[in-house]
């Protein structure tokens, strides 16, 4: 009762359209993994030209930036040295001082104040060196431990 020959018969087609089943599956995947990867390639083409686009703007800005700092030093310095001038002119004027005591004496109080300033942009650069940040991540790079236990060889080598 059994026949053998169909059922092998019969199975061997339904192997076949599983397998084109299968195959045309796999180039459907496929299809879709090249669309994802092509969406991927946009994508970081799209970040590439966006940093660009923003690398550039950002050096035209600073360019401005340093164009109006330049031309906001250079009438800052007009006007400072026509009240200078006209602080000189006066203290002449009403014979409290010579010219030339005049002059020196406000050449001296210019100097001062240049070296306070040097003070205090010595004591900001300081802060260039980026000592919080890494203070902050590791205390013991710097030496500076504070509230943390040193290690068993330090304790040892300190002694």
């Amino acid at each position: 009762m059994q026949d053998f020959g169909n059922n092998a018969g019969s199975s061997e087609p339904a192997t076949e359209s599983q397998a084109q089943t299968d195959a045309s599956m796999g180039q459907g995947l496929l299809r879709e993994i090249k669309a994802l990867a092509d969406e991927y390639r946009k994508l970081a083409r799209d970040h590439v030209r966006l940093a660009a686009l923003e690398t550039r703007q950002a050096g035209e800005s600073i360019v401005r930036m340093v164009i109006s700092g330049v031309v906001a030093g250079g009438v800052a310095v007009i006007a400072w040295a026509s009240i200078v001038g006209a602080v000189v002119a006066l203290i002449v004027e009403r014979g409290w001082a010579s010219v030339s005591l005049t002059l020196l004496l406000c050449g001296i109080l210019h100097i001062v104040a240049l070296l306070g300033l040097a003070v205090v942009i010595r004591k900001q650069g300081r802060g260039l060196l980026m000592s919080a940040i890494v203070h902050d991540l590791d205390p013991t790079l710097t030496g500076d431990v504070g509230d943390i236990e040193k290690p068993a060889t330090m304790d040892k080598t300190s002694q």
